[in-house]
């Protein structure tokens, strides 16, 4: 009865280990919402988005100007992390850390999408950029 009891746990944890990301992309549509950069001392501009996701592409554009910077580009999801590619050419007038690129964390629960990056460190002050978006 032992080896039953240990060879049924031996299956449920090999079954356990082999679940991958619920989402290998995010739900094609059209999703609005904010964004801001939360900074430590407090307060941040707030932007009204909306971005575009179709397979693994996406679209975005900002009621500010290079706040966040969106455009468009591709995007991948890996161990709870999306990675996003901005295909845009920029020019050097503006925040870059701004530009929607690199790795984010993200939830994605009924039509409720949040996207943030830290960029806290030992040397820095701390921010957090924070996109809370729906689809619609």
């Amino acid at each position: 009865m032992i080896r039953f009891i240990s060879s049924i746990c031996v299956i449920f944890l090999i079954c356990f280990a082999c679940v991958t990301d619920n989402y290998s992309k995010i739900p094609d549509g059209i999703y609005t919402g904010t964004f801001q950069r939360q900074l430590v001392f407090g307060g941040g501009d707030t932007a009204h988005i909306s971005i575009i996701f179709s397979g693994n592409t996406w679209t975005g554009v900002s009621d500010k100007s290079n706040y966040p910077d969106l455009c468009h580009g591709t995007y991948t999801i890996k161990n709870h992390k999306i990675s996003f590619i901005n295909d845009c050419e920029w020019i050097a007038q503006f925040d870059w850390t701004l530009i929607l690129g690199g790795d984010y964390d993200f939830s994605y629960t009924d039509n409720q999408l949040n996207i943030n990056k830290d960029y806290s460190g030992p040397t820095t002050d701390t921010y957090v950029d924070v996109y809370n978006l729906t689809r619609k």
